[in-house]
């Protein structure tokens, strides 16, 4: 725990020092740089030198080896992750299952990384969000699954930018690792728009749908996913933290809209992801691994909650809220370690091969 800890205080600590919108000045910028570089080095090195953390960190293990033997047709991966491994096999050798771990963590933290310096206000803030979240520390749990969440973080730039050719280039080599990365095509198009009334109610409508006629959508689901009905995956769990934090951004973002929202086209398009990422949380319980889904949406506070902060025109109201925010986080990201304890996360405690006999 003291290295995650650790890790949160160091990151967040070398990225108060970074000046945004510094362009003219050739010294800060450098400055900027190296403290990036220095934020990635420490959070990759975490990632690269772990060994047995994470509750399928063996379970990947063993699948490495099934590859190195040839034997990948009786794994669910998709073939741009096979590819990988056998290609790091192949540089590596076949139980250089290690290096397989290094390589992917060097590529989540790097769009990870990017994400927050591309498009955060306030990068000091939207890294520790997406620290306290937890979502860096359970990257170092399902691996194929957060490279592609922290891809679809990088290429959220993309849709605001009107870029359309490398928003789905980005998404499609994504898929090739993760396939429900697909999902934000359209999500994150519909999100660029600015929404009507009328399309709320058609919003409402859709949410109604999800909620009485699930066992169609399941039904779809598992044409797809058919390894995922009546696995320990679909348990119908309701997850009322995610919820709770999706519900009260919302809140929060609601009552500065016309200040902070409104007339901006980013901070529109992050606010309309949190709404799909509530409409989630409060009606797919019945989808496999549903939280994830909706991090795709969700992972969007990371860039809107300090945007919004920052433009609270009231400065004691401004300092009120972000401290709350800041306070908020911090208590579950203590909640969240001690889960990390638990079997069937198994973050905890951090083991690495540096110290292995």
């Amino acid at each position: 725990m003291v290295i995650y800890v650790g890790l949160m205080v160091v990151c967040c600590g070398l990225a108060l020092l970074i000046r945004e919108n510094c362009i003219k000045n050739s010294n800060q910028e450098a400055l900027n740089r190296t403290i990036v570089l220095f934020i990635f080095l420490a959070m990759f090195a975490v990632s690269a030198c772990r060994v047995a953390v994470g509750n399928d960190y063996w379970v990947y293990k063993l699948n490495f080896t099934e590859i190195a033997g040839g034997r990948e047709g009786v794994l669910a991966y998709e073939p741009g992750f096979l590819f990988l491994v056998k290609a790091l096999q192949f540089l590596f050798g076949k139980e250089s299952y290690i290096a397989v771990f290094a390589f992917f963590s060097f590529f989540t933290v790097l769009f990870f990384v990017r994400a927050v310096k591309d498009q955060s206000e306030w990068i000091a803030f939207s890294l520790f969000l997406l620290l306290a979240n937890g979502y860096y520390y359970s990257s170092l749990n399902t691996v194929r699954y957060y490279l592609v969440f922290a891809m679809a973080l990088w290429s959220m730039k993309f849709v605001i930018e009107r870029r359309h050719a490398e928003f789905i280039l980005t998404i499609v080599l994504a898929a090739f690792m993760h396939k429900t990365v697909l999902i934000v095509i359209p999500v994150y198009y519909i999100c660029r728009i600015r929404w009507k009334p009328w399309f709320f109610a058609l919003l409402g409508a859709g949410s109604a749908s999800l909620i009485f006629f699930k066992d169609f959508y399941r039904m779809i689901i598992f044409k797809v996913y058919p390894y995922y009905q009546g696995s320990e995956f679909d348990t119908g769990r309701v997850s009322y933290m995610n919820i709770l934090k999706a519900g009260a951004v919302l809140i929060f973002c609601v009552i500065f809209y016309k200040q902070a929202v409104k007339d901006d086209i980013r901070n529109t398009f992050y606010f309309n992801l949190s709404v799909i990422s509530f409409i989630v949380y409060t009606c797919c319980s019945f989808v496999p691994e549903y939280t994830r889904l909706g991090y795709y949406f969700a992972g969007a506070q990371i860039f809107l909650l300090p945007s919004v902060v920052r433009r609270i025109e009231n400065k004691k109201v401004k300092i009120l809220m972000g401290s709350g925010i800041v306070f908020c986080f911090a208590v579950y990201f203590i909640f969240f370690l001690k889960s990390c304890y638990q079997v069937s996360i198994r973050l905890l405690p951090y083991y690495s091969w540096i110290f292995m006999p």
